[in-house]
């Protein structure tokens, strides 16, 4: 049989092999142009949307400071930003402007690790938004090596493929998205959205993640909490605790760039209750060495350091919600304190803020030695 009778058969097995690649190449060309089309679709959604606010602040969209915190670095109007974790939640950036001036942008996050602090900071540095920056030390954040994240790596970055991540992304997706294009629909018919839902007005980005409504403050509370284990320290390796600190907080200013705009430190008061608790776990002594090489270092950097830990209030409770957390009205003390210039720490006077610090701690376990100690008090160390 000739080789042209062969290739006109239907049954002949090379035709059937050849029709069988063609299809698959068909098939797999289709899936794939299908699969982008819709990646474009997708892209485009979000977007246009933007939940985050990656690309321009929305008007109308729910909040969530975990999520958002990078765009609004990238895209709100600031020159000044506020940034911590829970402790500077509740600053009023109405009293901001009156004290200190400027436009301030407020980002407080609820255990915000060191990784994620240093890359909003950076991001902030690559925006050009700031050129003054009041920046809480928690000394927590340089106890872990390998602290976890909360706010995901890929909003931090501006390279394509973090981009596509954030566009494709299940957070967009799968909790964000649909409730905010509901809302852009409501607000381009003209319809309130339920008051339910909290909108993107300025007003509420200056309390982005503020908690001082929904908690009962007092000393009642506060030691009912901490007896019962509710609020306890977090476990601590104490294991070269202070070297593992220093080298954090030395890996931390090398990632700042502090030509960038005046940047301002501040230790948060924590009650004499978490400092009490600390001195019997064992790390309040590597805590406060810690700090004297923080405003050591910070000050040899050029920035301007607060320290805020030896108050008077701090041995009183009725100004906290748990052993750290100060109610909204420290928060106002503090932003006057940065219009003073008081409370500012220096390697030449830290000693007598230490000092000051123990002197509470002692004066806060005469005060409170009943409940303290007491059987059923529920306290774990004693001196």
């Amino acid at each position: 049989m000739s080789d042209s009778i062969r290739k006109m058969n239907p049954g002949n097995p090379e035709s059937v092999t050849r029709d069988s690649r063609l299809s698959a190449s068909s098939w797999i060309r289709s899936f794939f142009l299908t699969v982008l089309v819709l990646a474009v679709l997708l892209c485009s959604a979000a977007a246009f949307v933007d939940p985050f606010f990656r690309f321009r602040v929305n008007p109308s969209y729910q909040l969530d400071g975990t999520y958002m915190c990078s765009g609004l670095i990238r895209n709100y109007d600031y020159d000044t930003l506020f940034i911590g974790s829970s402790m500077s939640q509740n600053f009023d950036m109405n009293q901001v402007r009156d004290e200190l001036g400027g436009k301030p942008l407020h980002i407080g996050i609820g255990g915000l690790e060191l990784p994620e602090l240093t890359d909003l900071l950076q991001l902030s540095y690559r925006s050009g938004h700031a050129d003054r920056y009041y920046i809480c030390a928690d000394l927590y954040y340089f106890v872990d090596v390998d602290p976890p994240r909360h706010i995901p790596a890929y909003l931090c970055r501006d390279d394509i493929l973090s981009t596509l991540r954030y566009l494709l992304s299940h957070e967009v997706w799968f909790h964000y998205l649909p409730l905010d294009a509901g809302l852009v629909l409501l607000n381009r018919l003209g319809v309130s959205a339920p008051s339910s839902i909290t909108t993107a007005s300025a007003a509420n980005i200056d309390l982005l993640e503020s908690w001082k409504d929904p908690y009962t403050l007092g000393e009642s509370p506060v030691i009912d909490n901490w007896a019962a284990g509710v609020y306890v320290v977090s476990p601590v390796d104490t294991n070269g605790l202070y070297e593992r600190m220093t080298g954090r907080m030395d890996e931390f200013f090398d990632a700042l760039d502090f030509t960038a705009g005046e940047h301002t430190f501040f230790f948060p008061p924590y009650s004499s209750l978490f400092w009490y608790d600390a001195r019997g776990i064992g790390y309040y002594e590597d805590y406060l060495r810690a700090k004297r090489y923080f405003i050591e270092e910070a000050t040899r950097r050029g920035a301007i350091v607060y320290d805020f830990q030896a108050a008077d209030f701090t041995m009183d409770l009725d100004y906290y919600k748990d052993y750290t957390h100060y109610w909204p009205e420290i928060n106002d003390w503090m932003v006057e304190r940065f219009a003073r210039g008081e409370c500012v720490v220096t390697p030449k006077n830290c000693s007598e803020y230490e000092a000051k610090l123990i002197a509470n701690t002692d004066q806060f376990l005469a005060d409170y030695a009943d409940i303290l100690y007491g059987e059923d008090s529920g306290a774990a160390f004693k001196d």
